[in-house]
């Protein structure tokens, strides 16, 4: 069916159809013969957050659905969200469409007193359609099929002042103006408030005791002081020394303009920021911040640039280690996830166009869990990236700007607890419980610490760009003091902790040059932060397909710290010279990072280059072993190891100069495979790297 723009928008907002009215009384109807596959969806709990004995069907024969397609708008959505969602269309079966709730994560707190009556969020519907048994045309994505059906995604929306808002839905139609309008704000303003008043995990720290709910955390050094928020008329804004006194505040995250001198706190200017900040010299940025900060209710802002004297190298590097407690103790953080520019501003008027009505938004009559209607909306709409009339961004990405910005924005977006990115395309919300997407979806949060690996924050922090190459190792130590706080005060030392070593040993250049020369910190050669490249880790290297894949760690003892260097007490060493094995090793060139993936029998040296015939005796410590058993009764071992260069004998210490891997595969019809590093291998004892 094809229709025009103008025609599609005025069939979606008054067609209807009887089955489709009584969409919502599936949050509580069960089936009365579910499909086969329901109850082993159940058991294994392959859709989370799906409860398998609620559903309904939707008509008893698919093939139907291309006819009622012509005159239902939520028929026409069932056949887009699927030829959409799996871009080609196979032939439905003659069998029934069925419909399944589709929950959501975190607190939907109602506009009323009593969160008691909260019920679980309900984000869309699964929508189960039959397909016969040909199989997928060439070239183009499988279809997950379960028991010959495979599913689609649609998701519901209200208005903002529906009573069902925040309730039982929690979607809301995309907001029509900029992310500084009003409708954003009063969106801001109830997810602040749902989450100081029902998100325990919010109020916990990295490494100390939770905040009291209605406590307020120590104020910075200095701050900025925007007067009460109820006061008359506009007071200017001015720096105050907090002294440890205790109040809300906002902090501000954002990327830093290049070859620029931003408006800023100097020895100079100090003192008449002390007595007022004029309006006028502030950036549009700090400006818009400061304004959602009293809209909010909230009283001080900290802004790095104002609150930290940055001509003073001492007070720069004091405060800056306190950064992740300031972040942590912020009442709410703003990120500017957009703006290049200060003078853009933290909000965007042009993303309008992105969030203008969708074609294929359906309006129909929601009806409770008793089949009733109260006369308001419910909309409906197929959950996808891209649609058949144009581009649709309804989940932005809210690190882009952030993570390839700068490298101090990592432990700002892991130490905060709640924070309102401001993205080209909408507003997110993101705290420890929840992240919002700016159509109000609610999902799983991003930003949860505890379940990530040092590694992938490493990994994450190394992308950031550098103004000062110092800082790449600076802008972590809050995070990481936390961090070690956390455990006990472990040893932690040049972004690696002593208690996962030897996995944090196994790290090799992914572009570029180590260039370690150029450093202005002097980093033992063993730390990732030796080098100013982009890094990868092994143990984020992922190899698709296997049937099994067993990690197993080398036994090397007890690998320590000694001041500046790391022991080894007993590593599997093989001397590289004269070995065939070696000589068959591949050097990754610069241009590998386009296949960075691929390391398959290759070593990388920190810098590029080849060590000379002069460069002293290298040798290969073999840290981890990887096998992986295929279908086809194929076993791979793959084996990661680093490569050292020997500085003294006496002592047996060395130092890093690369890292590889190793791969044998057990089949015959694979021609050339290496023989094993492990094979003759010598054990040697008290290794020290430097």
């Amino acid at each position: 069916m094809c229709l025009d723009p103008s025609s599609r928008r005025a069939f979606f907002a008054n067609t209807r159809d009887a089955i489709c009215l009584q969409l919502i009384g599936i949050q509580r109807s069960e089936f009365a013969s579910p499909p086969s596959f329901w109850r082993a969806l159940e058991l294994e709990n392959a859709i989370p957050g799906m409860s398998s004995k609620y559903g309904m069907r939707h008509m008893d024969n698919a093939k139907d659905v291309h006819e009622t397609a012509k005159t239902c708008a939520m028929c026409f959505l069932v056949l887009v969200a699927f030829t959409q969602r799996y871009k080609y269309t196979r032939p439905f079966a003659e069998k029934p469409i069925f419909l399944s709730p589709l929950w959501t994560t975190g607190t939907a707190t109602p506009k009323t007193p009593n969160p008691v009556d909260d019920q679980t969020p309900l984000k869309g519907m699964l929508i189960w359609v039959p397909i016969d048994g040909h199989p997928p045309i060439e070239g183009n994505l499988d279809i997950i099929e379960r028991g010959g059906y495979a599913p689609c995604i649609l998701l519901f929306f209200t208005d903002d002042e529906s009573p069902h808002t925040f309730q039982r839905i929690v979607g809301r139609c995309p907001v029509r103006h900029d992310t500084g309008s009003p409708q954003t704000l009063s969106r801001l303003r109830h997810y602040f408030t749902t989450c100081r008043g029902n998100h325990p995990k919010c109020l916990e720290t990295v490494a100390g005791p939770p905040f009291g709910k209605d406590e307020e955390p120590i104020l910075p050094t200095r701050i900025i002081d925007l007067g009460h928020p109820g006061s008359n008329g506009e007071p200017e804004p001015r720096l105050i020394y907090a002294e440890k006194s205790r109040g809300n505040y906002v902090a501000l995250s954002y990327r830093s303009p290049y070859n620029t001198e931003p408006f800023c706190t100097t020895s100079k200017s100090i003192g008449d920021h002390l007595q007022g900040i004029p309006w006028d010299n502030c950036p549009k940025l700090f400006r818009d911040a400061m304004k959602m900060t009293k809209d909010l209710g909230m009283r001080y802002i900290w802004i790095d640039l104002l609150c930290i004297v940055q001509d003073d190298r001492d007070e720069w590097l004091s405060e800056s280690k306190k950064a992740a407690k300031i972040f942590e103790r912020a009442t709410l953080v703003i990120a500017d996830s957009m703006a290049w520019t200060f003078d853009e501003g933290l909000f965007n008027s042009r993303g309008m166009l992105r969030y203008s009505p969708s074609p294929t938004l359906a309006r129909i009559p929601y009806h409770d869990v008793s089949g009733i209607s109260d006369g308001t909306m419910l909309y409906v709409d197929y959950d996808i990236s891209y649609s058949p009339w144009g581009p649709r961004n309804d989940d932005p990405n809210e690190t882009y700007s952030s993570f390839q910005g700068r490298a101090w924005v990592t432990q700002e977006f892991l130490m905060a607890r709640r924070v309102a990115f401001f993205t080209l395309s909408g507003f997110v919300w993101s705290c420890r419980s929840i992240r919002i997407r700016p159509n109000g979806i609610q999902d799983a949060s991003t930003r949860n610490l505890h379940n990530m690996k040092w590694s992938e924050i490493v990994q994450q922090h190394v992308s950031t760009e550098l103004k000062q190459p110092e800082d790449r190792l600076l802008s972590l130590e809050g995070l990481g003091t936390e961090i070690q706080k956390r455990y006990g005060g472990i040893p932690y030392r040049y972004g690696v902790f002593e208690k996962e070593l030897q996995l944090q040993l196994m790290w090799r250049v992914d572009r570029g040059q180590a260039e370690r020369h150029k450093n202005p910190i002097s980093i033992p050669s063993w730390s990732w932060a030796s080098s100013l490249a982009r890094i990868q880790f092994f143990d984020q290297f992922e190899t698709p397909g296997p049937l099994s894949n067993v990690v197993h760690l080398e036994d090397c003892g007890q690998m320590s710290f000694d001041g500046d260097a790391v022991v080894i007490p007993a590593g599997k060493m093989r001397k590289l010279k004269k070995y065939p094995w070696w000589r068959k090793m591949k050097v990754v060139p610069e241009e590998f990072y386009e296949q960075r993936y691929n390391w398959e029998n290759s070593v990388r040296y920190d810098e590029l280059e080849s060590p000379g015939i002069f460069s002293g005796s290298l040798f290969a410590l073999l840290l981890c072993t990887r096998q992986l058993k295929w279908s086809e009764d194929r076993i791979e071992t793959q084996e990661y190891f680093i490569v050292l260069r020997r500085i003294s004998r006496c002592n047996h210490t060395y130092e890093r100069i690369g890292a590889g891997m190793s791969c044998n595969r057990e089949q015959q019809e694979f021609v050339g495979n290496l023989p094993m590093l492990s094979t003759d291998c010598k054990i040697k004892e008290n290794i020290r790297i430097i």
